[in-house]
């Protein structure tokens, strides 16, 4: 691995990095100073907004009588993209801050990343933390979801509803289609940008002189933290299968779509999905172990004594004492098998 060319500019320490966070920027100022973004969480915030822009849709319709409508299977993609996807969107962003937190901090304390590559780290910290509280992404964002609206792009995903019928139109539909959607469209666009922001990030990262260990405890070199955040966007996954799910349900109650036209869609995702969940399983498998050689010159294990060891779990805890003990796998048994060294009296 090459590590990456800095720019002139301020000279960046050497010492631990800042906090990494994706969470910034007007909207999530504003949340803050109302009190609706707490540390990292902001799924009050989420809440806020569907379900305020959902009571007021729910308050037109009554008023123009057309709660009959409202409440159909017909539109329920309405009630999915405001009640759920929205708040969901801000229950991953909430779930994942602290844990992209850590990952940069575990690589840096933990030696993955060497004390010679920390200012280049940190130089990609400061990156990101300016660009995720900038104003001009957000601003984007809207304002591609206004084009949208207005030339009336038809993205079913992203809001159109195969029940509306334009020929009675409502005040309802319209603050439905020119302002909850547009607020809808923007949140979507503005967690594209801050996926590309982590995505990049990860991508400088990989460029470092990274220090992997093949027998490093977390049997991932080092970087098993890493995959403690990518679970934390589930609630991600879930939004897109409810956007998806609405958007068939609208298009089979309507009769744009039959039944048996969604057996396809759903063959395809079972292949899809089974096709990544094998094949990264059978790339895991199989990776190259370490061979003799890679274990005759890793270095020998100190030995100690037993009043060492148990003054060492007495002052740091269990935990700590054994991810620190390093391992190695015992090749002349099974190669495919992995045999932690036990500690040495």
């Amino acid at each position: 691995m090459t590590t990456p060319s800095v720019k002139a500019g301020p000279v960046v320490a050497a010492g631990p990095p800042p906090d990494f966070s994706l969470l910034g920027g007007p909207l999530h100022q504003l949340g803050r100073r109302l009190g609706l973004v707490r540390g990292t969480n902001s799924v009050l915030l989420g809440l806020t907004i569907g379900a305020g822009l959902w009571l007021v849709i729910f308050a037109l319709s009554v008023v123009e009588g057309v709660t009959g409508r409202f409440f159909t299977l017909e539109v329920i993609g309405v009630h999915a993209r405001l009640l759920v996807v929205f708040p969901l969107f801000f229950v991953c962003e909430s779930w994942v801050a602290p844990r992209m937190t850590a990952f940069v901090h575990t690589i840096a304390q933990s030696g993955v990343v060497p004390p010679g590559s920390l200012p280049a780290l940190n130089t990609e910290v400061a990156r990101i933390r300016r660009l995720k509280d900038a104003w001009w992404p957000e601003v984007l964002c809207l304002v591609a979801a206004v084009a949208l609206a207005l030339t009336g792009s038809r993205l079913q995903n992203l809001g159109e509803s195969s029940g509306y019928d334009p020929t009675r139109p409502t005040l309802a539909a319209f603050v439905y289609f020119e302002v909850a959607l547009t607020a809808f469209r923007s949140l979507v666009f503005l967690g594209v940008w801050k996926i590309a922001l982590w995505s990049w990030f990860l991508w400088r990262v990989s460029r470092l002189n990274l220090h992997l260990l093949a027998n490093h405890p977390d049997h991932d070199g080092g970087l098993g933290s890493l995959e403690g955040v990518h679970e934390r966007f589930t609630p991600l996954v879930a939004a897109i299968s409810v956007l998806e799910g609405a958007a068939l349900a609208e298009d089979i109650s309507t009769g744009t779509l039959a039944v048996t036209g969604v057996y396809p869609v759903i063959a395809l995702l079972l292949l899809v999905d089974g096709a990544l969940l094998l094949g990264g399983a059978a790339v895991r498998e199989g990776a190259a172990a370490p061979g003799p050689d890679d274990c005759a010159q890793a270095p020998a294990l100190p030995r100690t004594s037993t009043a060492a060891t148990a003054a060492a779990v007495a002052k740091l805890g269990t935990t700590r004492v054994m991810t620190n003990l390093a391992e190695c796998e015992d090749l002349s048994i099974n190669p495919r098998r992995r045999h932690p060294v036990p500690p040495q009296a």
